[in-house]
């Protein structure tokens, strides 16, 4: 996809980045609308040493670029915005790519939107699983900025579902970069969501966890543990019943 949003964020990164690399630009933009984010999350929770830690790695970034920069860095945002207005796609997947910051060398490549919403397309039809728990759970270990998780809320909403209270989505990945772009995406599309920074295989933990309002707004983790609970006594009753009628 490339609409007049895709040309405007690669020009902006490639108008201003100057003395500095676009990839280490791309980065620390993400990081700092991502840390924002975060910050509402930590206010609503009452989370003071974590707010104290998130301000501090803010700061860090800013001091890093001149204030003239930086006070531009909110037309980011605003490109970002506007875009989610009226689409829906990888958009900053699309734009991380177009501008050639993709890791060949550990074979880091998205998904195509449109292979994205295939999938989800052809996995959707668990209707049962929404009208009896009242939302389903979507996991991605290795989401990069989010292709997969977002075909599924365009699939859903093409099925008249509301994603924003009917999914809630946990992700994860090796690389920082793109666990903000997939943080400031499914924020943007109001999807509760709770992001890991790991490796998926080894399960070892890279860096602090991210989630947003919208998951802690919807009680995700009451109403995990809640739907868990109900499934593990409902396998038992049944296993309960099998062993019965063997009798």
């Amino acid at each position: 996809m490339n609409t007049s949003h895709h040309k405007d964020l690669i020009k902006w990164f490639e108008k201003n980045n100057g003395k500095y690399h676009t990839f280490d630009l791309f980065k620390d933009v993400l990081a700092l609308i991502s840390l924002t984010f975060q910050q509402s999350t930590n206010k609503l929770i009452g989370d003071n040493a974590l707010w104290e830690k998130k301000e501090s790695e803010y700061l860090d970034i800013v001091r890093r670029y001149d204030k003239e920069l930086i006070d531009k860095t909110p037309e980011v945002l605003g490109i970002i915005l506007s875009y989610f207005e009226h689409n829906i796609s990888d958009f900053l997947g699309e734009c991380f790519m177009e501008l050639g910051l993709g890791n060949k060398h550990t074979g880091q490549f998205f998904t195509p939107y449109h292979v994205s919403k295939m999938c989800a397309l052809l996995t959707n039809g668990r209707e049962d699983i929404i009208d009896e728990k009242g939302f389903i759970l979507v996991n991605d270990p290795a989401v990069g900025m989010g292709s997969m998780p977002i075909g599924v809320v365009d699939a859903m909403r093409d099925f008249d579902y509301n994603p924003q209270n009917q999914m809630f989505f946990i992700g994860g990945d090796v690389d920082r970069r793109v666990l903000d772009g997939c943080f400031i995406q499914m924020t943007l599309l109001g999807i509760p969501t709770k992001l890991y920074h790991q490796n998926a295989l080894s399960l070892e933990t890279l860096g602090d966890d991210m989630i947003n309002v919208f998951w802690y707004l919807n009680h995700c983790d009451y109403k995990i543990k809640e739907s868990t609970r109900d499934q593990n006594k409902n396998k038992s009753q049944l296993a309960m019943r099998s062993r019965s009628s063997r009798k």
